[in-house]
């Protein structure tokens, strides 16, 4: 019996460990690729030290989710293998290797305070990257003329990549405005401080689909309450009223989505990705290009069509399941394809708003960034999907 009573202690004890590993790096997510990186690779080091070997094979054998992900990271390396040198083979695996983190949270038996902490760490690092995205665009406020070019140099002056720091952002929002009609993560005062900051953020920003889809992800959230409280309608028409007015009052953002409707798609970058997609899947449907052949199929499609800031940018597909398609072939799609859907299905089983919102938002944000090929996507993808839908949350939060 004290045998056994020591076991659970020591077992207690690492798994305060790795929540304190955790803890950390929801403190430094939005911290720069390299930092966050190495703390990812300590937390790796940390759950083989915790032998989560035994729980990665449970895992695999019981979630849908583990499966899908080592079937995925299996397709990844059997696709860098076709590359042209070992050495670039080797370096396309290592940059997706975070792919695999959600694997080593099955079986972590986490409270709902300690997803609280795990989730204010969260939205405190990315409201320091948000301040000092702002103070990186003022120190070189000579080059601004207008409250327009200041938006569009924030996107230049981000920590790391606008596109991706506005999807954290949109996230710790949902965060903070779920916690708003739960227990506060922090008081009062600090947490309508923390949320200014981040909306305003995002605004500024112009970052469209990231904004949108949070607002959707939010206004639905409070029509759905209204089922149970008729107040929850008024909140819905408010918050809306008010996001949309703040895409009126800042001058990029706004035009960013008037162009959408006077000039049309063709307005977008991506109309002309999209076409070049278009033909590249068409002649390579079944196997795909592959990682270096994609690179160059893009820049020949584009010197084709005439677009030659694809072709000075290299650009991708700006859509994960339109590249994954492009990469992997139609087989890979459809085992990407049904990743998203294996992680939706799980967040609806849960009945939480935090794991589907992550879900929406990232299949919505997936359709205008490749969030699976790109770092911070990858990161982003690997702690939140490890902490919301594959560990084990004690005391769950009750949904109303």
């Amino acid at each position: 019996m004290e045998i056994g009573m020591l076991e659970r202690a020591m077992g207690s004890l690492k798994d305060r460990y790795l929540f304190l590993a955790i803890l950390l790096l929801a403190g430094i997510i939005a911290f720069p690729i390299t930092t966050t990186n190495l703390w990812a690779v300590v937390c790796f080091a940390a759950f083989i030290i915790h032998d989560r070997f035994n729980n990665l094979a449970q895992g695999v054998k019981n979630s849908a989710i583990s499966k899908l992900i080592v079937v995925y990271f299996f397709l990844i390396i059997v696709t860098a293998l076709r590359e042209s040198t070992l050495a670039h083979s080797l370096a396309i695996v290592v940059k997706r290797i975070l792919i695999i983190l959600p694997l080593f949270f099955y079986g972590l038996n986490i409270t709902a305070e300690d997803e609280r902490k795990i989730l204010s760490a969260y939205v405190l690092s990315v409201t320091v990257a948000c301040i000092i995205s702002f103070f990186n665009t003022l120190a070189d406020l000579h080059l601004i003329n207008n409250f327009y070019e200041f938006s569009w140099q924030l996107s230049k002056h981000s920590v790391f990549p606008s596109n991706y720091l506005a999807v954290y952002t949109a996230f710790a929002i949902m965060v903070m405005f779920y916690f708003f009609f739960k227990k506060l993560l922090f008081n009062t005062f600090f947490s309508v401080v923390l949320f200014a900051i981040l909306m305003i953020f995002i605004t500024v920003l112009g970052s469209r689909t990231a904004f949108f889809s949070m607002a959707l992800i939010c206004c639905g959230y409070l029509l759905i309450q209204s089922l149970k409280k008729r107040r929850h309608i008024i909140y819905s028409f408010i918050m809306l009223a008010g996001l949309l007015l703040l895409v009126a009052t800042v001058p990029y953002f706004k035009s960013r989505v008037m162009v959408l409707f006077t000039v049309g798609f063709e307005a977008d970058a991506r109309y002309y990705e999209y076409l070049a997609a278009k033909e590249i899947f068409a002649e390579n449907f079944l196997l795909g290009v592959g990682y270096s052949g994609s690179d160059a199929a893009f820049v020949r499609e584009y010197e084709r069509i005439g677009f030659h800031d694809g072709v000075a940018n290299s650009y991708n597909a700006h859509n994960q399941f339109v590249q994954g398609a492009i990469l992997y072939g139609t087989i890979g799609f459809i085992i990407m394809l049904a990743l998203y859907i294996a992680m939706l299905l799980n967040a609806i089983r849960q009945r939480k708003f935090l794991p589907i919102a992550f879900c929406v938002l990232f299949t919505l944000c997936s359709l205008t960034e490749c969030l699976l090929e790109r770092n911070k996507g990858i990161v982003f993808f690997g702690f939140v999907t490890g902490l919301l839908l594959v560990a084990e949350t004690r005391e769950k939060h009750k949904e109303v």
